[in-house]
């Protein structure tokens, strides 16, 4: 049974002050897990729409889950962001650790 891409650690220099989009899908439910940078915010975006949005801690994990849009991330600064992607039905580990 193919589950679709493979789980990967990604890690991205992002530029501080406005949103960046991460990941792009359309038709291909995925996930996008988060811990740092502390103070950053994710949020989904499809078109004009955005929703989801979430503060990180730098301690606990969110998670991003769209089927159509962007992943995106605004940080207040120039930094690197490391997260995992990868398909929703691919077996994920029960532990994150990243």
């Amino acid at each position: 049974m193919s589950y679709g891409p493979p789980i990967d650690t990604i890690r991205k220099h992002v530029k501080g002050g406005d949103w960046v989009t991460l990941e792009t899908v359309f038709n291909q439910p995925v996930r996008c897990v988060f811990r740092e940078p502390a103070g950053a915010w994710i949020r989904t975006r499809f078109a004009i729409f955005s929703f989801d949005e979430q503060r990180l801690d730098g301690s606990s994990y969110k998670e991003l889950g769209p089927r159509f849009g962007a992943c995106q991330i605004k940080v207040d600064h120039d930094c690197e962001v490391t997260y995992l992607y990868g398909a929703t039905g691919a077996p994920w580990p029960v532990k994150f650790n990243f």
